[in-house]
């Protein structure tokens, strides 16, 4: 999810696209129009596109239809984003790609991994913590008042596990934590 200020550009760059590409759209104009004037306030008003004009000739340029120009300026957008915000908190350095093992297992269990990839889960004491808005709680096991990744990682499953292993071997850190790996596995007790 992008931040507003990224996910109005994006949106305003799609809708320019849409604008220019459709024949007879009514807002095929809009960057061009001048604005009415304003009653108060000094500042000069742009129109409405303005940002997306040094775009338009590359749009005019690429072939195709309307939605595949819509679709390559997406990922291009996002690909630029992502760029800039490579460095993932959690890991300190860029993500692996998530396993392709990921796709066959239930999506309770893929969302549950991504929430923990996060660091959003109610598996993690002090998310939940968080959320309750009280104290942390200390670990059933080790006795720390911790309640981040790193400890549940550590502490909950018999054999500690590694951050990167939610990427590279989610089916392993599923059954190490006691999640359903297949549609018909319910789940349960940790490996």
């Amino acid at each position: 999810m992008m931040p507003l200020k990224e996910e109005l550009e994006l949106g305003s760059e799609q809708f320019a696209i849409s604008a220019m590409r459709t024949p007879g759209h009514p807002a095929k104009d809009l960057h061009t129009r001048r604005p009415a004037e304003r009653s108060s306030g000094n500042r000069p008003r742009t129109p409405p596109l303005e940002a997306t004009r040094s775009k338009e000739d590359e749009w005019r340029r690429q072939r195709g239809d309307t939605k595949s120009i819509q679709k390559r300026n997406h990922t291009v957008f996002v690909k630029r984003y992502l760029g800039i915000r490579q460095i993932h908190p959690t890991l300190g350095t860029t993500p692996p790609q998530v396993s392709q093992d990921e796709e066959k297992m239930p999506r309770s269990t893929r969302v549950e991994l991504a929430r923990l990839r996060s660091q959003r889960s109610l598996m993690l004491e002090e998310y939940k913590a968080k959320v309750e808005n009280r104290a942390i709680s200390p670990c059933i096991k080790c006795g720390k008042h911790e309640g981040d990744l790193c400890h549940l990682l550590r502490c909950f499953p018999t054999k500690p596990l590694q951050k990167s292993k939610l990427w590279k071997d989610p089916i392993g850190v599923a059954r190490a934590l006691g999640l359903a790996t297949t549609q018909f596995d319910p789940g349960g007790a940790p490996s």
